[in-house]
């Protein structure tokens, strides 16, 4: 008696258990996701962030001129900044020039030149400031204080435009804005605060450029805008 063993399927050719991959996000939600759009709260977007705007210029600009005296390294700048206001380039002073200039004698410069020891654009703007509302301790730190209140204006409105969200930006200004180390850098004559200030806006006019133009395209050109922006930043700061 013969006997039939019935034969197993073959299997097919190919790669064993396969199973179709879920499929990936398109493009337009990456792009909801990395380019959301702004919270359409109208003035509410502005009235949040200049309120904690004012607290901070409340606390930087209160009794500015105390004390009546040279703080930490203002010695250095708010003369170089006078310097190069009258004579274009910082000189050397002689050893008695902070109590002339405290007692209103600014005729306190040797005609020699200083050591420079950073960029010239912070002792400008210290320098403007002087001009502008004499050489006291508040005309030297008028300057620093305007930029550290601005510096609060602009953390609530990048909060804003990176979190999408008023509330959020409103409350990073307020952070800032009761922030100690903050509130004296912005009372000091120093350089700290206005390189903050410039650090701060290239930042914010990055954010405006990479992300205002990238509302209407994909989220791979956010990512590939964002690239060449802060690529561009690194080469000019190597500069």
């Amino acid at each position: 008696m013969t006997t039939t063993v019935a034969e197993e399927p073959q299997e097919q050719a190919g790669p064993r258990h396969a199973r179709r991959l879920p499929a990936g996000p398109d493009a337009s939600s990456v792009r909801r996701r990395l380019a959301a759009p702004m919270p359409d709260d109208g003035w509410w977007g502005w009235l949040g962030p200049l309120a904690v705007t004012l607290v901070g210029g409340i606390l930087r600009f209160v009794n500015l001129g105390h004390p009546h005296a040279f703080s930490f390294d203002e010695t250095y700048y708010a003369k170089d900044g006078l310097a190069l206001w009258r004579f274009g380039f910082e000189q050397q002073t002689i050893s008695n020039a902070n109590d002339l200039i405290l007692k209103g004698d600014t005729n306190v410069f040797t005609g020699q030149g200083s050591f420079i020891v950073h960029p010239p654009i912070g002792k400008w703007l210290i320098g403007f400031s002087e001009w502008v509302f004499g050489v006291t301790p508040f005309g030297w730190r008028f300057m620093t204080a305007a930029l550290g209140t601005l510096v609060v204006l602009m953390v609530a409105r990048i909060g804003r435009r990176l979190t999408r969200s008023t509330l959020l930006g409103t409350i990073a200004g307020l952070l800032l804005a009761l922030d100690g180390l903050s509130i004296v850098l912005s009372r000091t004559a120093i350089l700290d605060g206005i390189v903050a200030f410039f650090v701060l806006a290239s930042f914010g006019a990055l954010l405006v450029v990479a992300f205002g133009a990238a509302a209407q395209r994909s989220g791979a050109d956010v990512g590939r805008s964002l690239e060449a922006g802060l690529g561009q930043v690194f080469l000019e700061a190597q500069v």
